[in-house]
């Protein structure tokens, strides 16, 4: 009796002398239902706060003294004579006898009974191993003793106190358990959590039980959310649990805990405040990856249908503007090619550069005064090219998965996909950049980066940049070239490991790029307001200044937020000057250079930066471009010649003859039916260069025919198309044909003769082209256009036909208006170039016999163990007209499926990345002008190895 007026007045000082807390009356009368009436409690007024002291020194013990997680077992320990033997032990049978001296169980009551004295027993069998268990052996009889009154024989056994068995298995077994059942369901943080007895204290949760229902009950419950929520919700790394003990980690993870809750908070209430600068860095650029950003000239047009000789040229359009980040200056201009010279305008309105902040529209207009173009501005078609000139910023970022070598060596021997096994669907991932007209390229070697302490082949992140598809223009100067790099990815000599030399780049760097491209740039463009009122000149320039230094602020604030984003810092390294200066000297000589948009370095990840605790981890690198660009828009005008003034054409101004009796045949047919000579030039150079009969039979086409001088020849003997659908020297289209055109004619003045005759295939080329003429020389209609070339087709094309006019409007509709390639799609811009060379007096000396095929072809395989791929290469054609290159492929198999490949004309380099391993295929190259192919070179066979045997390869390498 007085062990349990102990017991009471223990009971009292924590519970109340009314309450009986959580096991109370109800439940001790087996009064509860379902889960969670296992647990609830008798409504009772009383009930201490300071039964949780009892919870909150045994985690401090744990934490600081034991270091105790858990008792590990085995099933493969378990069988009969395993389980005799434990119930037969003296240790069992004391704990049992004592027990039924002091409870005396009821026959109900021996299951519970037999579980209770077979898990103390158990438990009390460690404590050799690990002394602290007696600590947890001891509490667990304690709250058994005190707060479930266990060992009062008055009160019967009931749901509670098989709730306070599994209370107490998880504390004792907790990690090993979870392993055992194999929880796959949970996610990594989630298992990291429940299985670390300082983050998951099951008898805080059980003690809370015990309170009185009311307010600090409350209190700790929604605390306890908010912690869970806090450090669960917001994708903290991964814990690592796997240990009987509590681990150095665990306990760093757990004493930690309160300050990653707090800090997770920290930063949504950051992301709500700034969430502007997190999007810029990161969602921005998905978000922006379609969005029309950068500058757009629309509407371009002529201010009239038609122009005579001697009368100023006025065209005008529309340029659009809408930024990322940093305000656009914006210059527009026009220019009219003289040959290869640019002659640009002066009378341009606006006349100064202007700034747009987000988003706006400004009309311009362009004049070429009669007195300073008359002579590049004669009757004819004339090209007058509309451009902006504007500074333009990108963002772009790769996501890569890095994973430790060893382990990732050891999968592939076992023939397991690290990418199924961590079930990654994006197995490939590819750069997303923002919208503009600059596309980025980003790759790393593999999209899986091994990740050692050392290396004998360093991984590479490579860069390319190129026009964005649909824009037309180039970039003329670069003026800032970022790359950041995720935690514990490093260049070791910015210097030396890139192609180019980069430089350390940090917040203070930004902020003084802020200054230089943002601030100064800005205000440079304010300076230049003029106006009569100097008052309201003032006005402006000081409004003007004031919205630049709000984009110099955001700039700033921006720069802060670069190297981090949601707890992941980055490394910054930029473009040194040196290498910035070398580019644009390039650009600024050579239109075609190339080098500068491709940059290749050797990245150095760091194990623990890079992985910590986790097997498999994503890393983002980011790319962040300011440069300078131009975009253009060309415009065709008609000029014709006044009406009171001499009507003979002539070619540059003055009367000229041809180069030979074929051109004088073409200037003088062209003449007398009042077609401008050097448009009718300029087809048959496209269209045949100059060729109709050819000297051998049956060699007569594009790529074999060697031309004569005769002025008819046999069937056998004239240029065909590779068709067979075009004849002749204007490539007169005879397959619909009337079948009078082959046997005799006297259409457009042939007098009996066929389009086999040179000069009835000029007639009728000419003739054809004036008809043409006629019907589409104010436009070519979309409804006749969307028959051939419909929007569905190429929105881009069909935007462009409807763009012309005039003679360039009859050279679509001679050529035919589809559109289903860009060599065809391009026609009047080739025949432009060929039309502005003539009439600067240019004239060909003869078109080519046969067009040269490119020379040096090789294939290489650069295949490695995830990506499948061949590079050809080749010398490019002799020949100026070439338009492009056609790869012919063939895959050796018993599909034998052979496509064409069109590659374009300033390319040396193909990546086929449409191959598979083991697979047989040839390769051959011809070169291309309009209709014509050159030969093909030599067929090249290559086989690719197995997926295998190239591990193998990178195995020996490293």
């Amino acid at each position: 009796m007085q062990q349990i007026d102990i017991f009471k007045k223990i009971r009292n000082l924590f519970l109340g002398k009314k309450g009986q807390g959580m096991i109370g009356s109800r439940l001790a009368t087996g009064d509860y239902s379902g889960v969670t009436g296992k647990l609830k409690l008798a409504h009772h007024k009383t009930g201490g706060i300071a039964i949780l002291i009892f919870p909150i020194l045994l985690w401090v013990f744990d934490a600081f003294v034991a270091s105790f997680e858990g008792l590990t077992f085995s099933l493969d320990s378990i069988n009969l004579q395993g389980i005799t033997g434990f119930f037969l032990n003296s240790l069992f049978l004391i704990i049992a006898t004592i027990y039924i001296v002091i409870r005396r169980p009821s026959r109900e009551e021996i299951p519970f009974f037999i579980a209770i004295i077979a898990l103390f027993t158990y438990m009390a069998g460690f404590i050799w191993y690990h002394i602290w268990i007696i600590v947890h052996l001891l509490f667990a009889i304690f709250v058994y003793g005190y707060f479930l009154k266990g060992f009062d024989r008055s009160e019967p056994i009931t749901g509670a106190h098989w709730m306070f068995l599994i209370i107490v298995i998880w504390d004792m077994f907790d990690f090993p358990l979870v392993q055992w059942i194999n929880i796959s369901g949970l996610d990594s943080a989630t298992l990291g959590v429940v299985t670390n007895t300082l983050l998951f204290p099951i008898w805080l949760f059980y003690f809370i039980t015990f309170m009185k229902e009311g307010g600090w009950k409350n209190t700790a419950i929604i605390l306890i959310m908010v912690f869970y929520i806090g450090y669960l919700g917001f994708q903290i790394p991964d814990i690592a649990t796997k240990l009987s003990e509590i681990s150095p980690e665990q306990r760093e993870a757990a004493l930690a805990a309160p300050g990653k809750v707090v800090q997770n908070y920290i930063n949504i209430w950051k992301g709500w405040l700034g969430g502007q600068i997190q999007y810029a860095i990161t969602g921005k650029v998905e978000e922006n990856q379609y969005e029309p950003l950068g500058v757009y000239l629309e509407g371009v047009k002529s201010a009239d249908s038609k122009y005579y000789e001697g009368e100023n040229v006025i065209v005008w359009g529309t340029v659009k503007a809408k930024t990322l980040d940093d305000p656009i200056n914006i210059e527009v201009g026009c220019y009219v090619k003289d040959g290869i010279e640019k002659k640009e305008t002066k009378n341009v309105d606006p006349d100064k550069k202007f700034s747009v902040f987000t988003l706006e529209e400004q009309d311009f207009a362009c004049t070429f005064d009669k007195n300073n173009y008359l002579d590049k501005l004669k009757a004819g078609s004339k090209t007058i090219t509309t451009f902006a000139d504007f500074n333009f910023e990108t963002l772009a970022f790769l996501k890569v998965y890095f994973m430790d070598r060893e382990r990732l060596r050891a999968m592939t021997r076992e023939n397991l996909d690290p990418f199924e096994e961590f079930d990654i669907k994006d197995k490939k991932p590819i750069a997303v950049y923002t919208n503009g007209p600059l596309e980025i390229g980003m790759e790393t070697t593999t999209p899986l980066v091994g990740v050692s302490s050392s290396y004998l082949v360093y991984p590479r992140l490579s860069l390319s940049f190129q026009n964005q598809r649909g824009w037309e223009g180039k970039i003329t100067g670069l003026n800032e070239l970022i790359l950041l790099f995720p935690k514990g990815v490093k260049l070791t000599s910015p210097s030396t490991d890139c192609n180019m030399k980069f430089e350390e780049y940090d917040p203070s760097k930004c902020s003084l790029a802020c200054d230089k491209f943002v601030k100064k740039a800005c205000y440079e463009v304010c300076e230049k307001h003029t106006g009569e009122d100097e008052g309201e000149v003032q006005r402006v320039i000081k409004n003007c200044k004031d919205l630049c230094d709000d984009e110099f602020k955001q700039c700033g604030t921006e720069c802060g937020f670069l190297f981090q984003d949601e707890g992941e810092k980055y490394t910054g390294y930029a473009l040194k000057q040196e290498s910035i200066d070398e580019i644009n000297k390039k650009l600024s000589t050579d239109d075609d250079y190339e080098r500068f948009k491709f940059f290749s370095c050797k990245i150095h990840p760091k194990p623990k930066e890079v992985l910590g605790n986790t097997p498999i981890t994503t890393k983002s690198f980011r790319v962040k471009v300011r440069y300078d660009y131009r975009v253009e828009k060309p415009i065709t005008v008609r000029i014709v010649k006044d009406p009171s003034k001499d009507r003979t054409t002539k070619i540059g101004g003055a009367g000229v003859k041809g180069k030979d009796e074929i051109q004088q045949m073409i200037i003088d047919i062209a003449r007398e039916k009042d077609v401008d000579p050097a448009i009718a030039l300029a087809i048959v150079e496209v269209e045949s260069n100059f060729r109709h009969c050819c000297r051998d039979f049956g060699e007569v086409y594009s790529n074999n025919c060697v031309a004569t001088t005769e002025k008819s020849c046999s069937a056998a003997r004239v240029l065909r198309s590779f068709d067979d659908s075009s004849i002749g020297i204007m490539q007169i289209n005879v397959r619909d044909a009337p079948r009078e055109w082959l046997t005799g004619t006297g259409k457009y003045g042939c007098n009996g003769k066929t389009v086999y005759d040179l000069e009835c295939n000029i007639k009728f080329g000419v003739g054809i082209l004036n008809e043409k003429y006629n019907q589409f020389n104010k436009g070519i209609p979309p409804d006749i256009l969307s028959k051939y070339c419909h929007e569905r087709i190429s929105e881009e094309y069909h935007k462009k036909y409807l763009t012309y006019t005039g003679w360039w409007a009859a050279a679509r509709g001679y050529h035919g208006l589809a559109c289903r390639n860009p060599t065809e799609a391009n026609y009047v811009e080739r025949l432009q170039e060929a039309y502005n060379r003539i009439k600067s007096r240019q004239l060909p000396q003869k078109g080519f016999d046969v067009i040269k095929p490119p020379t040096d072809f090789r294939i290489v395989d650069i295949s490695d163990e995830t990506n499948p791929k061949i590079l050809l290469s080749w010398l490019k054609s002799e020949n100026e007209a070439v338009e492009g290159y056609v790869i012919t492929k063939t895959v050796l198999d018993f599909s034998l499926e052979t496509k064409q490949i069109n590659v374009e004309k300033d390319k040396e380099l193909y990546f086929d990345n449409d191959v598979d391993y083991g697979k047989r295929y040839s390769y051959s190259l011809s070169a291309k002008s309009g209709s014509y192919q050159s030969k093909q070179t030599d067929i090249i066979i290559i086989k690719l190895k197995n997926k295998s045997d190239y591990q193998k390869d990178t195995d020996l390498l490293e």
